[in-house]
């Protein structure tokens, strides 16, 4: 198990954390539910752990890859509009995995 710490500058300091969705199931790439933003220019960030070593995590289309190790990956986006966003990951073998994203 390890810690990932990420740093982000601009994110409104007084409300940064609007909503959170979950996804859980054993899959290749391991999906949150959808979130829904509540304005543009809100953070996404997505991340996906698993119970068995991957050997590599990779990004949904528009998002970033900020991290990606044997046991967890993260992304980030910025949102265009409002509206669902979801997180989602490959990763190289079928397991147990989660995927949460947060706006």
């Amino acid at each position: 198990m390890g810690i990932d710490i990420h740093e982000y500058s601009g994110v409104d300091a007084v409300s940064p954390f609007d909503v959170e969705a979950h996804g859980f199931g054993s899959s290749t790439q391991p999906k949150s539910d959808s979130a829904t933003t509540t304005q543009a220019g809100d953070l996404l960030f997505g991340v996906a752990a698993a119970a068995a070593n991957q050997a590599s995590w990779t990004q949904d289309t528009g998002y970033a890859l900020r991290e990606s190790n044997t046991r967890s990956g993260t992304e980030d986006e910025i949102a265009t509009s409002t509206g669902g966003y979801s997180a989602t990951f490959t990763c190289r073998e079928r397991g147990l995995g989660e995927s949460d994203s947060r706006v």
